[in-house]
């Protein structure tokens, strides 16, 4: 009798929760509906400017993210602020 022996990536797992688009592992095309700069009370992290995100594919809207940019940002001295559409 073969044993059968798992190997990674056969069986995919579902992550649910709060918000079941996350369980999709790719990225997801936005658009922004609103800015939440540091000085504004709705800013969570009162460090970083924050979008509120609408999800093209789901319509699901996601609030207080951070953009995550190589090029732009704290990091460097810079801030690339969208704008909402």
């Amino acid at each position: 009798m073969r044993e059968r022996i798992g190997q990674a990536g056969l069986r995919g797992a579902r992550v649910v929760g709060k918000y079941p688009a996350f369980s999709k592992g790719l990225l997801a095309e936005c658009v922004v509906i609103a800015v939440r700069f540091i000085d504004d009370a709705r800013n969570i992290s009162k460090t970083f400017t924050e979008y509120d995100v609408k999800d093209l594919r789901t319509g699901q809207i996601y609030p207080n993210v951070r953009r995550l940019d190589s090029t732009a940002g704290m990091d460097d001295g810079s801030d690339n602020v969208l704008r909402p559409a």
